[in-house]
């Protein structure tokens, strides 16, 4: 399965994915669950890093903001080879 999301800076948080509740995704991604993704940095010209991420955390945005979405956790384990 692929799927693709903007990362964002959570502050306080960390870095994660800010995902609907009622995605799909969910039923298939648990904390403690570790996958490889490639992260593509802003610039397009730039090749995308191959890396292992661990899930941290699924949880509520602070202040319940926005609405009927949670907040996926991420920690960076390592670069992974080609």
């Amino acid at each position: 399965m692929e799927y693709h999301f903007k990362l964002r800076d959570f502050s306080a948080s960390g870095l994660g994915l800010l995902v609907k509740k009622d995605s799909r995704l969910l039923k298939y991604i648990d904390a403690g669950d570790i996958f490889p993704a490639k992260y593509y940095k802003e610039n397009a010209a730039t090749p995308p890093e191959n890396l292992k991420v661990q899930i941290q955390h699924i949880s509520a945005p602070a202040g319940g903001k926005p609405e009927n979405h949670v907040i996926v956790g991420l920690y960076f384990l390592e670069k992974m080879q080609k």
